[in-house]
């Protein structure tokens, strides 16, 4: 039961890359190659280029509200991706889910296009799919309603 002048925003994704799906024991490596393959595999690259992005990008959009400072923060929150009862198949779709919050003065359209721009820098396939946004905020102006409620 706290009044909250300044809140983050959240923009929620899901990241899917593909391998080629198939039995992977008794194959070679030099004609099967994992990172082709395997979709989990190639998961890793994009998990390492949203960590490395992330934490440039926490530092660079801490947002000084008038009730303290706002820390933005991306999430790699859950991974799905392979057959557990099957671990000898590459696995053809791995999913990605990333939590990020986001300052009152950045548009969820903006981070949308951030992280296509870092992970199409990376020159693999892959879809994004934006599933849940919503802006952050920071009131201005109601003192005299804060003064009543306080009252």
């Amino acid at each position: 039961m706290n009044l909250v002048w300044a809140q983050l925003g959240v923009v929620q994704m899901k990241i899917s890359v593909y391998g080629r799906g198939g039995n992977a024991w008794g194959t070679d490596r030099a004609t099967h190659p994992s990172t082709e393959m395997n979709a989990v595999v190639k998961m890793t690259k994009f998990i390492e280029a949203l960590e490395t992005w992330g934490a440039t990008w926490e530092a660079k959009n801490v947002y000084q509200s008038s009730t303290g400072p706002l820390l933005p923060r991306v999430i790699i929150g859950a991974i799905d991706g392979g057959a557990p009862f099957r671990p000898y198949y590459f696995p053809a779709v791995c999913n990605l889910y990333v939590d990020i919050r986001i300052p009152p003065d950045i548009q969820p359209i903006t981070v949308q296009n951030d992280v296509e721009d870092m992970l199409s820098s990376l020159g693999l396939g892959y879809d994004l799919e934006v599933y849940r946004s919503m802006r952050g905020y920071e009131v201005s102006g109601a003192e005299p309603l804060i003064r009543a409620i306080d009252e």
